[in-house]
């Protein structure tokens, strides 16, 4: 048994060091450049929500019935939706032809056939024409918040309706037909055909625009400030509620916030939040944030028909003078469709850090009253600002390589004590666990025979009246999200039995009858816990975008052991009447004591919008709840406290009906500590 422990803690210590020790090297160009492509990724994922506002725009509900279309992307609300309608000969030519190369690529599933301004129109007269009658345009208006915390766009296209009026050529007059109110009621009938309407929408109005005008995007958006906005738009926005559809990336960093004392995307500090005010050109419509020296200018151009004067460019924020605009200003801007009507301004980093910094470049136009914050990110994937986080408490210590570190960027290294995951904390479980991980999805770890007097401890500690004690073992935790309704979370730990000459000397020990059964130097321990779950969050992005929710259902066994310490040798009665001969200072394994078949549930709420961020959670298993919380005093300070209590009689192997925990936590990142 020794040498199978010592064996396992060899190989188990050669992996860590092989997979965790520091590299003295410098990053290698390549893996810079990788850097700088992981760090493009990330943001430019958040562009996924661009592509899911559109898809989902089809999922209103129809103006006929209220009902709405079948669609898997259930996730946003349109509350922020504006409409302006479109004056006859302002962009009007253009969307016509979009609409009729729509048409033909069988896009929009226009259920009449579209006709062309002055196109012939076929009549059971003859021939007709057809003309635009109304174009009314929708744009989704992105919250502060989204702005903020994602960097999209202020406005997205959402939807073109086109209203088409057709007219054919009065019908011959019979003689029959008079001059009388009937007879020109009968004659308009035939003259003019009911207004017919087309919709663009989501994805089919992207690939209509790609594939006819697709300057005309930018267009329709700097429209909405010289139009007549309508002033209730027959959108159908319904109110969506919270949503649970995100992209990947807002998965990671909404289900690590849970547990984790860090955030993946905070490896670049920033000392300012990124500008709220939105643009109305826009001015620049290119990929954000820009990577410098890779990119070291933007081109601007003139979304109007009239010249536009670009009055100041400039870097705002706390590190403005680590930045520089290089061209000169004013900045004439010729109206659109001019050779000039395009202009670049360039910049570059004046700062001597080798970290990633982050800058806010302002482009104003005062006259017009414009206005666009352009992201700027120096020394991308060169130096994030925290090689390796610190997160400690008196529950777990643990090393992090944040995403984009130079060094297993995303790993974990932990030691941690209780099975948490049961509602069982710190010394509860009898458990501490020594684990490795890949972000919060995955983990594998092994289970250190333990065997710890606590006596006198404060109850607060939580270790007063258990005792830390536990055979050799492993366990496996995951936690996968790849966005509605694909997900699926489950732990297991396995530990050995107590049935060999051992280092375990001081074991808690049990001397009563209880039921008729005698538990006398007995002791017990959970040698099988596993949990599956299907998890599910939750956040309403538009009225409380910091508010988020997570769910955990599913079900869960655990196994208890019964065993037996000899204080002499002698003879020992096993539960199946047979004798055993036993020697003094071994333990020996009596029987399964008890298998536990329950439910599972968890619930979890936080708030990244209060002054101080905090959180609530309450789980259930085994007839036992936990509820737990924490409240964020600074950036590397929070207090957490937990109250696990029985719902049921206690069992003979439980030491506490209830249980309270309190402890700090610190998150101390290096080497971003000593800048």
């Amino acid at each position: 048994m020794n040498r199978t422990i010592a064996m396992r803690l060899l190989l188990c210590m050669v992996i860590l060091a092989a997979g965790f020790g520091l590299r003295a090297s410098a990053q290698p160009d390549r893996e810079v450049r990788n850097k700088q492509g992981e760090l493009k990724k990330e943001y430019n994922d958040v562009q996924e929500k661009n592509q899911i506002v559109r898809q989902a725009a089809k999922d209103k509900p129809l103006p006929q019935s209220g009902r709405r279309r079948g669609n898997i992307n259930t996730g946003y609300d349109f509350t922020q939706v504006r409409g302006y309608g479109l004056r006859p000969q302002a962009l009007q030519d253009r969307l016509d032809l979009i609409f009729k190369r729509a048409a033909d690529l069988g896009l929009g599933g226009f259920e009449e056939e579209y006709h062309l301004n002055g196109q012939t129109v076929p009549c059971k007269n003859g021939q007709g024409s057809a003309s635009i009658s109304r174009v009314e345009v929708y744009v989704v208006e992105a919250t502060p918040e989204e702005i903020e915390r994602d960097g999209i766009n202020p406005y997205d296209l959402l939807e073109v309706r086109m209203i088409k009026q057709e007219s054919c050529p009065e019908a011959k007059r019979e003689e029959d037909e008079g001059d009388d109110e009937e007879g020109r009621r009968r004659r308009a009938t035939t003259q003019q055909q009911p207004p017919k309407q087309y919709i663009l929408s989501g994805m089919d109005l992207w690939s209509a625009i790609k594939s006819a005008d697709e300057g005309i995007y930018d267009d329709l958006l700097a429209r909405r400030i010289n139009e007549e906005p309508i002033p209730q738009p027959d959108f159908r926005a319904e109110k969506r509620g919270p949503f649970i559809v995100m992209t990947q990336t807002d998965l990671e960093t909404a289900t690590s916030r849970f547990s984790d004392f860090w955030n993946v995307r905070d490896t670049m500090r920033l000392e300012q939040k990124p500008g709220t005010e939105a643009a109305n050109g826009p001015l620049f419509t290119g990929q954000m944030p820009l990577m410098f020296p890779e990119e070291s200018k933007i081109r601007l151009q003139n979304p109007n028909k009239d010249p536009l004067l670009i009055t100041k460019a400039t870097f705002t924020g706390a590190n403005a003078s680590n930045f520089k605009v290089k061209s000169p200003m004013p900045m004439q801007l010729d109206a659109k469709g001019s050779p000039q009507a395009r202009q670049d301004i360039q910049f570059e980093y004046d700062g001597s850090s080798q970290y990633e910094t982050f800058g806010q470049l302002r482009i104003e136009s005062q006259n017009a009253s414009m206005m666009q914050i352009v992201d700027v990110v120096a020394n991308p994937g060169k130096q994030p600002s925290d090689f390796v986080v610190l997160d400690a408490s008196l529950d777990k210590i643990e090393l992090r390589s944040p995403a984009r570190s130079g060094f297993a960027a995303d790993w974990r290294l932990g030691y941690s004590f209780g099975t948490p995951q049961i509602s069982l904390p710190r010394a509860m479980s009898g458990m501490s666990t020594l684990s490795v991980g890949y972000k919060h999805q995955m983990s594998m770890g092994i289970v250190f025979p333990m065997n710890m007097n606590t006596d006198g401890v404060p109850n607060p500690l939580g270790y007063s009246t258990g005792y830390l004690q536990s055979a050799m073992g492993y366990n496996v935790s995951f936690d996968f999200n790849f966005g509605f309704p694909f997900s699926l979370g489950g732990f297991l730990t396995v530990t050995d039995r107590f049935d060999a000459t051992s280092a375990y000397h001081d074991m808690k020990l049990l001397n009563l009858v209880n039921e008729d059964r005698t538990y006398e130097n007995n002791f017990f321990n959970i040698s099988t816990a596993a949990l599956v779950y299907y998890p599910i969050m939750f956040r309403d992005r538009t009225d409380v975008p910091g508010i988020l929710v997570r769910l955990d259902l599913g079900g869960g066994f655990m196994r208890v052991d019964r065993n037996y310490s000899a204080l002499a040798n002698g003879k020992l009665l096993m539960p199946d009447r047979t004798l055993r001969d036993v020697k003094k200072g071994e333990l020996y394994w009596m029987e399964r004591e008890k298998d536990i078949f329950d439910v599972t549930f968890a619930s979890d709420f936080i708030n990244t919008g209060a002054k101080n961020n905090y959180g609530i959670g309450v789980q259930y298993f085994s007839g036992r709840m936990m509820a737990d919380l924490w409240l964020e005093l600074t950036e590397w300070l929070r207090v957490e406290a937990r109250y696990s209590f029985l719902l049921r009689t206690r069992e003979v192997w439980e030491y506490d009906t209830s249980v309270f925990l309190v402890t700090p936590r610190i998150r101390l990142g290096l080497p971003s500590l000593f800048n």
